[in-house]
């Protein structure tokens, strides 16, 4: 076995620590639950991804049952207008931009965020609030109101 030089010896000893406390780390995070915010930021994120995507599945396994809105729209109407929206729109890019995360009870959250979508000639913003409700461990879209900033 080669020895190495003093400098490199402790340069690999200490690449090795790093190594298993990232790896320490990590394990000591299986099969435990993320934090509400990070959940709730973590799905808002998968439906951009969805909607930029155009997978209307994607996008509508983030909505519960139970969706409901000011327009009168139930999780079927959602489903059939996201479907609309992405046959209008052939090419989709959002710019999310969370300003907070509230939690009015344990398995509820309260979002507000500014979404801006770029097109290819024109650059639309809205603000929305979204309310979230946890389903068995997942959470989901249950209402999403645009209002005025």
């Amino acid at each position: 076995m080669k020895m190495l030089p003093g400098s490199q010896a402790s340069w690999l000893n200490a690449l090795r620590m790093i190594a298993l406390a990232v790896l320490a780390a990590s394990l000591s995070g299986c099969g435990t639950r993320p934090e509400p915010e990070l959940a709730v930021r973590t799905v808002i994120e998968q439906a951009e991804s969805g909607a930029e995507a155009r997978d209307v599945g994607a996008v509508m396994d983030l909505v519960s049952d139970d969706y409901s809105d000011a327009a009168g729209r139930d999780r079927r109407a959602l489903r059939a207008l996201v479907r609309g929206y992405f046959v209008v729109n052939p090419q989709i890019e959002l710019l999310l931009q969370i300003g907070s995360v509230e939690f009015p009870e344990s398995n509820r959250a309260r979002v507000r965020l500014r979404a801006t979508s770029i097109g290819r000639t024109q650059l639309d913003a809205q603000a929305w609030q979204l309310d979230l409700v946890e389903e068995s461990g997942e959470w989901r879209l249950l209402r999403a109101e645009r209002f005025r900033e």
